[in-house]
């Protein structure tokens, strides 16, 4: 067997090597004034460069320029063959004026968009560069927009500069990657929704003093696994990792991420804020204090809750505040409730118990519980059972036919774990025939307790 090891094809072979390796990762460095990035780019390059680095200032037309070798163009569908992963444009200074860079469908109308502050990261500036790990943003910069960094799904690194005074609504928004957020010491607003479906997104640093509001949602689906805030604030405080408003009254937002299994609520809590406690899988217990008297619109939807005991006199309970906790199994009302709105329980599924030890009828909305699988037992007090049977009837409070209200003073009471363990074995029609599923009319159904039971599908 011949070996080659001529000069000249050695030659060849690391000449191939070296244009892999330039195919592989381009990297440049350019210094550029408003509207001429393109002249530092050459063309042929303008697809391949991986690595950027970018001095000086850019306007409306260069950031149309760096969406496309990110990737993306002016509509939100335009697709290029950029390869762009890394800008670094921390000595870069954003201007106004320039082309369009940016181009949202708002309905039956496009709203297009091009920088009109300077020092400012302008709205949707990188929205879905899906291809960017890395940004370095303008060191200059004051204000990060709405959605300027939304949809960056591979995004991992990222620091918000320290002149930075304000985050926009969804500006982090589904960056996926993001694993953690520091923020400048002079910051005074995180917008709703700024970090919404950061799913990765578990460390943040304090929040300084200055911050004074944080809007609804800023950190909702995130992996937070605790908020800590500046002693010195005047508008919020943390306990044990959770958030408040200052005087501790109402809970903003607890973090997901937290191994926790219930809340010490503070003894001045009054309210739960909307989604504040959404999504949190590792809560299994609550019991909520005599002076709440808010629970807000979703505030444990999709929590890993399996028991509740509400000592709350006068409780409201918002629309899908315990919406799909798939593994509640019982809520014991021991305090009064006014109302509680329509899906507040939907889609928990194996809800077995509910105690309502009050005197009134809460005001309920529709579909507050569901009951097709589970029986659900909802007891109350003896002289309350035909109002609440005839309330629940005409409002159609339970989804399902397979529940039953009872007296709560009977010594026959099962608890939660009893009923919902139990489960459909067969079902037919009346007359005998076997049923696959539900079907409209009388079902008679056989239980895995041995009972048979029947229930009217609609």
């Amino acid at each position: 067997m011949k070996i080659f090891t001529s000069k000249k094809v050695l030659t060849v072979i690391a000449l191939a090597c070296a244009c892999f390796t330039v195919h592989a990762q381009e990297s440049l460095t350019v210094t550029t004034v408003a509207g001429k990035l393109a002249e530092h780019i050459p063309a042929a390059r303008k697809y391949q460069i991986t690595d950027l680095k970018v001095s000086g200032e850019i306007d409306g037309t260069d950031i149309l320029l760096l969406r496309q070798m990110a990737g993306k163009g002016l509509k939100e569908d335009d697709q290029t063959e950029g390869r762009l992963t890394s800008l670094d444009l921390s000595e870069v200074r954003v201007v106004e004026g320039g082309e369009n860079y940016c181009a949202i469908k708002q309905g039956l109308s496009t709203k297009y968009y091009k920088p009109v502050e300077e020092d400012v990261i302008p709205p949707y500036m990188f929205y879905k560069l899906a291809r960017l790990t890395k940004i370095q943003l303008p060191a200059s910069a004051k204000k990060i927009d709405k959605s300027a960094l939304t949809g960056c799904t591979a995004l991992a690194e990222c620091a918000i500069p320290e002149a930075v005074t304000v985050i926009g609504d969804y500006a982090f928004a589904q960056c996926e990657k993001l694993a953690s957020a520091a923020f400048p010491s002079a910051l005074e607003e995180i917008g709703a929704h700024a970090f919404e479906g950061c799913s990765a997104l578990s460390t943040l640093s304090e929040f300084p003093r200055t911050l004074a509001d944080i809007g609804e949602n800023a950190f909702y689906k995130t992996a937070v696994t605790a908020f800590s805030v500046s002693e010195e604030s005047d508008d919020y405080a943390a306990v044990e990792g959770v958030l408040y408003n200052k005087d501790r009254t109402s809970l903003v937002a607890y973090p997901t991420g937290s191994t926790a299994t219930t809340i010490q609520f503070p003894d001045e809590i009054a309210d739960i804020e909307a989604n504040a406690c959404a999504y949190a899988g590792n809560l299994k217990t609550l019991v909520l204090p005599e002076g709440l008297t808010n629970i807000g619109e979703g505030a444990f939807a999709y929590a890993g809750l399996t028991h509740i005991t509400s000592l709350a006199s006068g409780l409201s309970v918002k629309e899908q505040a315990f919406a799909g906790c798939a593994d509640l199994v019982s809520v014991n009302f021991k305090g009064a409730v006014s109302g509680i709105e329509k899906k507040a329980f939907f889609g928990a599924k194996k809800l077995a118990v509910v105690h309502f030890a009050g005197t009134g009828i809460p005001e309920f909305g529709e579909s507050v519980f569901t009951a097709f699988r589970t029986q659900l037992s909802i007891y109350v007090p003896a002289e309350m059972v035909a109002k609440f049977k005839e309330t629940i009837t005409k409002k159609k409070v339970v989804l399902g036919s397979r529940y039953d209200v009872l007296d709560i003073t009977t010594s026959d009471i099962k608890t939660a774990d009893q009923l919902y363990n139990v489960s459909e074995s067969a079902r037919y029609d009346l007359n005998g025939n076997r049923l696959s599923a539900p079907a409209k009319g009388v079902n008679v159904i056989r239980l895995s307790n041995g009972k048979t039971i029947k229930a009217i599908e609609r």
